[in-house]
């Protein structure tokens, strides 16, 4: 099939091309005489119409192809315009503009007059009309489909714009005459369904990998945005004014401002565009609200679709580009991260670490991160070798041996050629070492260095330079080292690479031998001359081991340019060598970058050096005094004071300096650095910031001498210098690239900056704009706020605060809060306050979404490992592990994540993947290596085959208590203990403990034995695991170790013992170890015991251990008293007393963070409030000495007990903070305040003693430290989601924060008066009015509040009681913080609008930081589902492109949908392959000893084997009907069945037998693939294990027996490729042991029936989504029958994938959701009716047969049967409970 299809494929394209190529091809015709059956088809066919008229064939053919190419052409450039992307983008912008063209017209303008409107949308009709021509033409035309770059439409896409061109509105006013009416307008209206356009247009670009998404997600935003608003400023409209009406209404009268009554009606139009945006944004000021019923829903579902668009589409779209575009460098941060600490934790010297840290550095600025293009192999073979070719052909013309080859060679050569890049001082050949590669210089220097000490550099080279050639032929070792002088990039020929190309071109072979060999004979003819004649100098690399410096000079003065050096006629060699090298001065190594990098002027300065980093902050505190002053007093006081006039001629000095500095400041480039003046302003001058430096540097006001009110202008102009403030997000832009930064701190820094200046800058052009002028505009906002406050007669109104009351607007449109205690006033209000709103937008999302990229990012690693474990988890869930084993595993992973984040889990390679053999090394050497060479074995080795050993070794973690290996256990590895404690147990029960650099297992490594004893963990353990693989490799390539090894191996304790071993000594492989407890861990189920398990009594410990308790505090001297101060009781840190504690402090921490504000307004009015925080104090006071007595884990995993280094360790750490936080500062006040009365009486309280004493106990609230502390505690509990713990952690903060700033506001306003206080002022109405306070009524105690304040002003003005000012505050403080101001409450002074304005940004901050974490959170847990379902969409695209059946379609799609619900898109085998052996074996036995066993082969086997083979295993799931191997069928794997059951067709299609669990098929020869004879097709859905047939006989040859059982079978000459299992299954009689009720499923049986009455309501498919054939179940007679027979339903069985199930289940969450409906309306409004009721009832009875159907539905067991059995889904359902 292929054949045809190629060779037709090639005959079209002959064709196309012979038609294009017309006149060349009949000229080659005439030429070669064509004869008539070597004519083409269509040119006989021309003939053959011209014979009657008698033309002559070749005149016809060229006359006829002519005409044709001609117009052809012409067609096809002019139907190819469809497909441009400017045509494309004209036609989506006459879309967009007749959209708001028509709309305006026929709702605002209603003029049937304006004919301009009318020929315009005309215009856009015709326009459209023609690009529908050019999509109709390109769909039918076939071959102009082959020209385009852009897919064409869809058969759904051109009819539906078929219905859409037609000019309906056009013949209605032909055949009317009529273009006012309303059936006008609708006709018109249809065509704002061409904007369907616009999505297709936005979705091919976000297909699309080459787009800037970035681009087009913004586009795409804010025309969707503006659309909308534009639709919603029309219906609004309409509400107001409808067709028929003459005057306004609705919404119109209640306009507050100027703009109440628009003249014109583009006024109009703005207006309804600000209505728009405020109910779009939820940003409503109250200038304009919604009146009637109708226009309140409007408003209503205007606010959810704007809150939909601007949070969730908006915030998470830009979410998802963040993470996007941001994910490389956040997993090389991470990576850095980890690497470093890897490194500072196994001890690398400061100087590794920084070439690590240098590396990666030139990795992601050279690179991107990316050291190897692994992507470029996707590309097609062609396609690769023409950009490889293009890459090394420059390179490879510098080589001698290429230079003159073929291109074909070259290119397969270049194919072969890897990119490689070293840093300064990485060596590419050692001296004496031989070489293997050649190498090719790309850019940068490479040294030779000197023979003798092979430290100082020869001679160096420059890009250009080819070395290495002979290294390619012969193997010759390097005489000299080879390193790099600085930053180098090469390309590179492996030997081996070189050897399969040669292969393929034989002829080239010899003559680059030959070229080889003539070279090395001739310097080896040369040194021989030399050594006679002593005047010769020898160029090359692999002779001449004794040279002269004179002969140096020589060889340097031939290579160097600047020489004139002649050659000579011995010179005959250096000739033919010299083009091989590229001559470079040697370049001056330093330990520091220099400042300059020239001595002369102009000094070129180093970039990323402490000086431009200086000057970088110097010019940003600059930019910060121009940002902050200039606005300031330029838009509110129009001009500078004097000293300011001075001061800003030296910030705009410091502006001209910077771009002497800018321009003299060196460019690093990926692979130079620009240090020349022209070059560095050439770069400068692409960049978009140089230009706002040059422009801000500008003295442009002195163009406002020819202005009106120079003065006033001359200020303005020299707000140019405003655009420096770029240099900001520059400056947080710089700190975020850097590899190391702390992202988030970075970022937590950034947004508070922004949202203070945008609202300080933007409430500075909010005032500029109302008050340009000297006096303010009278319609502008300030202007009515001023008359406001005038016309009330404020004391102090906050218009006198010009920049507070700008700034606090300017932050309540930015905010969207939304007071509307200030509006707007005028139409350039309106418009400014609309860009302001969505400006905030922007910003908040921006700020928003990065941030919750960068959780995202953080999070990545913890969410990956989480979803690996809750894979693995369910895993082992489902095939039933043992709750022990199960938690020893999690327990395993658990410790992996602690260690490393396990990162060889999530990320599936090592650590330092992408890093050079060089660091590898290093890092693995440095790990491993002082370990290993203590170890007897290998004490003696050289240093090159430990290095081997170490770097191919395992590093193991474990925790306490866990099996390291078992007596019997047949895994050939050793390990060496490297940190903490193991217990080893002798066959005779005796056990030792063993630590650091102790060894075991050296006799199964080296002699494969059976392990000889038990070990297993006391503390958490570090190995270094050495398996047999590695070793055998090792010894492979340094034989002679390896006969010491041995020897020294013979020598081993462990090794004399097993050669007294007899033959019938039996070693136990089923060894069950009870582990041996401290009393003090061990698990009791009383209470009281835990409890006591919870300590420890040191002094008894020390005394049963004989140590001395004494002894540290001996060394105190005369501070040994402090003996008898700390208790000799010690806290355990895991121990159910410390975790009871740490709660209690946890509850107490946060009731003081709320009480102590709270007291410092109430504590008059409530004295019990000291009470209760004495109490808290006094558990305060009591944890600083608890935990004085907890004790920890040491350095080494030791748990440290003695009362005297837990309280140092204390004393340390956390002590200072508890101390200082809870310490009683408020009793300083007494001593320095004695008339103070800290009883707060009420006879008597002193306002300013009680200030001092509320702020110093307010520092209790900083104990809130330790809420974080707890939250992240149980965050680092892996195996759980948190999902819950995500929301709650921010609640307590949420609480206190409101409650602060609630404190803050009462007490900045309200004071507490007691009766006496204020007698002489109380009034006979029972009202005083104390200084500066509001009137009110006075009780015993009486909270008086300032006059004309926040509460004063409002509705809540007659609150008196603290508890009521209280519940105030709060509720305006939680509507600022939360950003849904009411307005019911508003600042009214300067010192409330200070607070306010902190509260909106501290609000936007928090509650930005909540959103921000949880989303990403959430995103993050969902993160493999996402991609799981982002593969299924892109299969499914490229299965309808490739035009795939829709059943196979179907089939695969369920597949992928039941192989998602098995595994959670994860690899729980290849996770499970990363335990240790003894966990791992533990694991396998468990989950498939059973199904093993049922296999013939494997009776009567040892355990040992099942622990072998089950590590090799891995599972395959296959649904219903699927076909596991076919007849024919070239296999490599063993399958063997662990659920379901298949059935086995020969291959003449005759079913032979059935299989269940433990049958065994595929590849059972020894041939590593064979062709099986017979089809293997899943009968139920199937779990198979499977194997590779080499690994399967590599375990059989450790089993003889076994390995005989399997031999026999293949003797016999009627072999199949199965072997069917020992409980035998048949398609008729299937073994009860399996559980099948299928067969009684499937039988049509009567009602008289007892346990065969199942009536089964079948789908198309099972819950694998297979399809389910066969008939079964009741007909539907039987099943109406039953519906009357109520007393048959409890015997009824449904099955799982029953369509009544899916139904039921939308049913039921519709049921669910209006439930809750009527039940919160009928509760809230007390409104019960008839109807009601009805309701009520019918949703409990959905529930109830919700209930019904579930405790009648089927399940499937472990073989893949529906069992139906009642009882057993009743006894499944109990079990779950």
């Amino acid at each position: 099939m292929s054949y045809f299809s190629g060779r037709f494929q090639r005959e079209t394209d002959e064709k196309q091309a012979l038609i294009t190529r017309f006149p060349v091809a009949l000229k080659q015709s005439r030429s070669s005489q064509m004869r008539p059956e070597e004519a083409p088809e269509w040119l006989k066919v021309i003939a053959e119409r011209t014979d009657d008229v008698g033309v002559d064939l070749e005149n016809v053919a060229t006359l006829h192809a002519q005409q044709k190419v001609q117009w052809i052409n012409v067609l096809y450039r002019i139907f190819c315009l469809g497909d441009n992307s400017l045509w494309r983008i004209i036609i989506l912008i006459l879309i967009v503009v007749n959209f708001i063209q028509v709309s305006y017209a026929y709702i605002f303008l209603r003029d049937a007059a304006n004919r301009s409107a009318y020929y315009s949308i005309l215009i856009c009709d015709v326009l459209y009309l023609i690009d529908y021509a050019f999509a109709v033409t390109i769909y039918f035309w076939k071959n102009l489909q082959i020209r385009l770059v852009n897919p064409p439409r869809n058969k759904k896409t051109i009819i539906w714009d078929a219905c859409l061109v037609l000019p309906y509105s056009l013949f209605y006013e032909i055949v009317y005459k009529d273009d006012s009416s309303r059936t006008f307008i609708i006709l018109r209206s249809i065509s704002f369904l061409r904007l369907f356009h616009l999505v297709r247009f936005f979705q091919e670009k976000s297909n699309s990998a080459g787009a800037n998404h970035w681009k087009y997600f913004i586009i795409q935003y804010f025309i969707y945005f503006f659309l909308l608003q534009h639709a919603l400023a029309c219906i609004w409209y309409l509400m107001a004014y409808p067709l028929e009406s003459r005057e306004p209404g609705g919404w119109t009268l209640n306009i507050s401002g100027s703009h109440r009554y628009p003249k014109t009606h583009f006024q109009w139009y703005i207006v309804c565009m600000y209505f728009a945006l405020i109910n779009i944004t939820n940003s409503g000021f109250g200038d304009i609200v919604p009146t009637s019923g109708p226009e309140k829903l409007i408003a209503a579902f205007t606010m959810a679709l704007g809150f939909t668009l601007t949070t969730g589409v908006f915030i998470g779209t830009l979410t998802s580009q963040f993470v996007n575009s941001s994910l490389r460098r956040a997993l090389m941060q991470s990576q850095i991260v980890a690497i470093k600490t890897h490194c500072n934790m196994i001890g690398l010297s400061k100087t590794k670490i920084s070439e690590v840290m240098e590396y990666y550095y030139i990795l992601w600025i050279k690179k991107k991160g990316v050291r190897e293009a692994d992507d470029i192999k996707l590309l097609p073979q062609p396609l690769r070798m023409e950009i490889c070719f293009d890459v090394n052909f420059c390179l490879l013309q510098c080589s001698l041996i290429f230079r003159d080859k073929p291109e074909s060679f070259l290119r397969a050569v270049s194919l072969k050629m890897k990119h490689e890049f070293y840093q300064a001082a990485d060596i590419i050949y050692h001296q004496h070492v031989i070489k293997y590669k050649m190498v090719c210089v790309a850019s940068g220097v490479i040294e030779i260095l000197s023979d003798e000490d092979n430290q100082s550099p020869i001679i160096s080279f420059a890009a250009g330079t080819c070395i290495g050639e002979a290294a390619l032929v012969l193997s010759l070792p390097a005489r000299a080292t080879v390193r790099a002088a600085s930053y180098t990039e090469v390309q590179v020929l492996y030997k081996k690479d070189f050897l399969e190309i040669i292969e393929c071109f034989p002829e080239f072979f010899a003559s680059i031998r030959q070229q080889i060999l003539d070279r090395v004979n001739d310097a080896m003819q040369k040194s021989t001359n030399a050594e006679e004649n002593k005047e010769m100098v020898i160029l090359s690399l692999y002779v001449s081991h004794n040279r002269q410096l004179s002969e140096i000079k020589k060889l340097k003065d031939r290579l160097n340019p600047k020489t004139a050096y002649t050659f000579d006629s011995t010179d005959t060699f250096y000739r033919k060598c010299l083009p091989l090298y590229r001559f470079s001065e040697n370049l001056r190594k330093m330990k520091r970058k220099p400042l300059c990098l020239s001595e002369n002027f102009p000094w070129f300065l180093q970039p990323e050096t402490s000086v431009t980093w200086a000057w970088e902050i110097y010019m940003l505190i600059n930019t910060f005094l121009i940002g902050i002053l200039y606005p300031f007093y330029i838009a509110f006081h129009r001009g500078f004071p004097p000293w300011l006039g001075a001061f800003s001629v030296f910030l705009e000095i410091n502006n001209l300096i910077d771009i002497y500095i800018i321009l003299t400041t060196a460019i690093v480039e990926k692979d130079h650095t620009i240090q020349t003046f022209k070059g560095i302003l050439f770069k400068q001058l692409n960049t978009f910031g140089f230009y706002l430096d040059v422009f801000s540097a500008f003295y442009i006001e002195v163009f406002s001498y020819v202005m009106p009110d120079s003065v006033h202008w001359y200020y303005i102009l020299k707000l140019n210098r405003m655009l420096k403030m770029y240099r900001i997000v520059k400056f947080f832009r710089h700190l975020e690239d850097g590899l190391t930064t702390k992202l988030v701190a970075v970022r937590l820094i950034k947004y508070p900056v922004y949202l203070i200046m945008c609202p300080y800058w933007f409430g500075a052009i909010l005032y500029f704009e109302t008050c340009f002028n000297e006096v303010c505009s009278p319609s502008g906002w300030f202007h009515v706020k001023l008359v406001e406050e005038l016309s009330e007669r404020l004391a102090h109104p906050c218009t006198q605060h010009a920049v507070y009351i700008s700034v606090y607007y300017a932050l309540t449109c930015l905010s969207g809060l939304g007071y509307g205690d200030i509006t707007t006033g005028n139409q350039t209000d309106l418009i400014l306050v609309g860009l302001g709103v969505l400006v905030g937008i922007f910003i908040f999302g921006y700020c928003t979404a990065e941030f919750s990229a960068t959780f995202t990012h953080n999070l990545k690693k913890k969410i990956d490992f989480q979803e690996a474990l809750y894979a693995l988890q369910n895993f082992m869930i489902a095939n039933h592990m043992n709750h022990e084993i199960r938690n020893r595993v999690l327990n395993f992973f658990v410790l992996q994540w602690y260690y490393n984040e396990g990162i060889e889990i999530t990320s599936k390679q090592s650590l330092l993947y992408n890093a050079t053999w060089k660091i590898q090394q290093d890092v693995l050497v440095k790990e491993r290596m002082e370990t290993i060479v203590n170890i007897p074995l290998f004490c003696n080795a050289e240093l090159d085959f430990l290095q081997l050993i170490a770097i191919g070794s395992r590093v193991i973690v474990l925790p306490p208590n866990v099996m390291v290996t078992y007596a019997g256990g047949l895994s050939r590895e050793m390990y060496i203990i490297q940190r903490g404690y193991c217990e080893q147990l002798t066959g005779k029960g005796q056990y030792q403990v063993i630590g650091p650099l102790a060894h075991f297992g050296a006799g199964s490594l080296l002699y494969g034995i059976q392990s000889l004893t038990t070990v297993r963990t006391i503390t958490h353990v570090k190995l270094i695991s050495i398996d047999a693989t590695n070793f055998t490799r090792a010894i492979s390539m340094f034989p002679v170790i390896g006969k010491e090894i041995k020897t020294v191996g013979d020598d081993l304790e462990v090794l004399q013992k097993l050669k007294h071993l007899t033959n019938s000594t039996i070693i136990q492989t089923d060894y069950k170890y009870t582990e041996r407890n401290p009393k003090w861990k061990e698990k009791f189920k009383s209470f009281g015991v835990h409890v006591k398990g919870s300590f420890v009594n040191v002094r008894k410990y020390c005394k049963q251990h004989n140590e001395d308790y004494d002894k540290p505090f001996k060394a105190l001297g005369n501070f040994f008293w402090i003996k008898y101060f700390l208790s000799p009781i010690c806290i355990l840190p895991d121990g159910l007393f410390i975790k009871f504690w740490v709660t209690i402090r946890f509850l107490t921490s946060t009731v003081v963070c709320l009480l102590t504000p709270y007291q410092f307004i109430q504590s008059p009015y409530i004295p019990i409030l000291d009470k209760i925080l004495f109490g808290l104090d006094f558990i305060a006071y009591a944890d600083l000495y608890i935990m004085m007595l907890v004790g920890y884990y040491g350095e080494k995993q030791q748990l440290i007990i003695h009362p005297y280094k837990t309280a140092t360790h204390y004393l340390k750490g956390l002590f200072i903070m508890d101390f200082i936080f809870c310490f009683p500062w408020e009793l300083l006040v007494r001593i320095m305040m004695p008339d103070h009365n800290e009883g707060h009486s009420a006879e008597a309280h002193i306002l300013s003693p009680h200030v001092y004493h509320c702020l110093f106990r307010s520092l209790r609230v900083f104990q809130v430290y330790r809420l974080p502390r707890a939250f992240q505690y149980l965050e680092k509990d892996i195996t759980k989601k948190g999902d819950i713990l995500q929301v709650l952690k921010f609640v307590p903060f949420t609480l206190m924060f409101m409650n602060i700033w609630a404190c803050i506001v009462i007490v900045t306003s309200c004071k507490y008066y007691h009766i006496d206080d204020i007698r002489d002022l109380v009034n006979e109405n029972r009202t005083a009015k104390p200084p500066g306070m509001a009137e009110q009524t006075v009780s015993e105690y009486t909270m008086f509040c300032t006059e004309n304040s926040w509460i004063d002003r409002s509705r809540y003005n007659r609150y008196t009681k603290p508890s009521k000012v209280y519940i105030t505050a709060i509720y305006w403080c939680s509507s600022t913080l939360m950003g849904s101001g009411f307005g019911d409450i508003t600042p009214q002074d300067k010192m409330h609008l200070i607070i306010n304005m902190c509260m909106i940004i501290f609000g936007v901050l928090f509650f930005g930081y909540v959103y921000a974490s949880i989303s990403s959170h959430k995103a993050g847990l969902h993160s493999t589902l996402s991609t799981h379902q982002e593969m299924l969409k892109e299969l499914k695209s490229f299965m309808e492109y490739e035009n795939v059946h829709s059943a196979m379609q179907k089939k695969i799609i369920e597949y992928n949908e039941y192989l998602w619900k098995r595994t959670g898109g994860t690899e729980p085998n290849i996770i499970l392959a990363n335990l240790h052996t003894a966990l791992l074996e533990d694991a396998v036995l468990y989950m498939y000893e059973e199904t093993l066993r049922e296999v013939p082969l494997f009776e009567h086997v040892e355990r040992s084997f099942f622990r072998v083979i089950g590590k090799e295993l891995r599972e395959r799931y296959f649904t219903r009907g699927q076909t596991v191997i076919r007849a024919n069928d070239v296999i490599e794997n063993v399958f063997i069945i662990y659920r379901g059951k298949v059935e086995v067709i020969s291959s003449y299609n005759e079913m032979q037998t059935f299989m269940g669990v433990g049958g065994l098929f595929g590849n059972i020869t020894p041939q590593s693939k064979a062709k099986c004879t017979v089809t293997i097709t899943a009968v139920k859905n199937l779990d198979a294990l499977f194997l590779t047939s080499e690994t399967f006989y590599s375990i059989l040859k450790r089993y003889p027996s076994v390995k005989k059982k399997m031999e026999n079978i293949l003797k016999d000459a009627n072999y199949e490729y199965y072997i069917m299992p020992t409980t035998l299954l048949t398609s008729d009689d299937e073994s009860d042991k399996f559980g099948s009720e299928e067969r009684r499923v499937s039988e049509k049986t009567s009602f008289g029936n007892n346990i065969a009455e199942i009536a089964t309501i079948r789908s198309g498919s099972t819950t694998a989504g297979t399809t389910i054939t066969g008939s079964g179940g009741l007909g539907a007679a039987e099943s109406i029958m039953a519906f009357f027979l109520p007393y048959k339903w409890c015997r009824v069985a449904i099955l799982p994938d029953a369509t009544i199930f899916t139904v039921f289940s939308y049913v039921t969450v519709i049921a669910a959701y209006l439930n809750s409906l009527v039940v919160t309306y009928q509760f809230t409004f007390q409104h019960y009716n008839v109807q009601l009721y009805i309701m009520t009832v019918l949703f409990d009875t959905v529930f109830l047969l919700k209930i019904f159907l579930e405790i009648h539905r089927a399940y499937v067991d472990r073989y893949g049967e529906y069992v139906t059995d009642n009882r057993k889904i009743r006894h499944m359902l109990t079990t779950l409970l």
